[in-house]
């Protein structure tokens, strides 16, 4: 991992973003449900929802690090499925996260870029896409309900989001307070995103930890939130948690 600080707003320069980018040949990326977000569709099949990093992906050494999902349910009905099981069914046009069975990872369109293909494991929808073919979106400018129920694109407030080189090499998350739609894209696209969408906004909901091994505590390892600002607790993801999240293991251990 790397990590970094930007200002992406010249005409805010005390607002910052914290970036850390993943070399997808070297980690593993996984999605996770939570207990009650993102709240099924009507009559999909229910399946457990232990909303916690599994106990198999503890192993010190292996896990990496855990981040925040997408909004719930209720603002936007973004699609979800997890281990070829549908939570909500995607919509078209949305800015999507594929995770698909040989381990890669794709960002882009739903219905463009990613659709429902047999060897897709695992997708997460959220919002229309924020750098699309390394431009910044089409509708970071609208200021409309895409960018969440009571925060429109120009407010500011803690925004979260995920982004994927040209080449698929390496994932970019990005997280920060006081961010704009506009300011999180530019954060992005300055980290070399070629696609990135949003994710979870506001503090409690914005959330990134790694992991380290420690003895003394009960599961074995060490949480450290990136941002000292952050909200939730060390074992956010190592407990039942009710909003979905991603967590990132080592390949090869």
């Amino acid at each position: 991992m790397a990590r970094a600080i930007v200002h992406p707003d010249a005409t805010r320069p005390f607002a910052s973003a914290a970036l850390v980018r993943f070399d997808l040949s070297k980690v593993s990326l996984n999605l996770m449900a939570g207990t009650k977000e993102p709240v099924a569709a009507q009559g999909t099949a229910k399946t457990p929802r232990p909303g916690m990093i599994p106990l198999n992906a503890r192993i010190a050494g292996m896990l990496v690090a855990a981040f925040n999902g997408g909004f719930k349910a209720q603002h936007g009905h973004f699609g979800m499925m997890t281990d070829g099981t549908t939570i909500l069914p995607p919509l078209e046009g949305i800015g999507t996260i594929g995770l698909y069975q040989d381990g890669r990872v794709r960002i882009g369109q739903w219905g463009r870029d990613i659709t429902l293909t047999p060897d897709l494991a695992a997708y997460r929808q959220n919002c229309p896409l924020l750098v699309d073919s390394g431009q910044l979106g089409s509708d970071i400018n609208n200021d409309k309900k895409l960018w969440g129920w009571t925060v429109k694109n120009r407010d500011t407030t803690w925004r979260s989001g995920v982004g994927l080189s040209a080449d698929g090499r390496f994932l970019i998350y990005a997280a920060g307070n006081s961010l704009t739609v506009t300011s999180l894209a530019t954060a992005l696209q300055q980290a070399g995103a070629y696609n990135a969408m949003q994710l979870d906004i506001n503090r409690f909901y914005t959330r990134f930890e790694t992991y380290v091994p420690n003895a003394n505590a009960a599961s074995g390892l060490a949480a450290q939130g990136l941002l000292k600002e952050m909200s939730g607790g060390a074992a956010q993801y190592l407990l039942p948690f009710e909003r979905d999240f991603f967590y990132v293991t080592l390949k090869g251990t």
